[in-house]
C-alpha cells in the first residue's frame, strides 16, 4: 500500500518535492506507535523528532533574496 501511495504521489508531484515528504515518515510513526501501540515516548524520540521536523523546515523554506539592481551602460556616440 505504501509503495503504491508513493509512486502515485512521484506521479503527481515529482520526485523532487515527494522525497522530502520521506522524511516525515519516523515522526508519523512514533505518533501512530504513542496512539496505537501505547510506546512510551521518550527524550531521545522527541529530540529525533524535533530534528526532523527542523530539517525538513530548513530544507523547504524560501529564502528571500533581494534582487541585485542592473547596471547598464549605454555606448558612448
Amino acid at each position: 500500500m505504501c509503495f503504491v501511495t508513493w509512486n502515485r504521489l512521484v506521479g503527481i508531484l515529482g520526485a523532487v518535492i515527494t522525497s522530502v515528504y520521506i522524511y516525515i515518515v519516523p515522526v508519523v510513526t512514533v505518533a501512530a506507535s504513542a496512539l496505537i501501540l501505547h510506546e512510551k515516548i521518550t527524550w531521545a524520540t522527541v529530540a529525533g523528532t524535533l530534528l526532523t521536523l527542523t530539517g525538513s523546515y530548513i530544507s523547504e523554506r524560501k529564502i528571500k533574496t533581494t534582487p541585485k539592481k542592473r547596471i547598464t551602460v549605454s555606448s558612448m556616440e
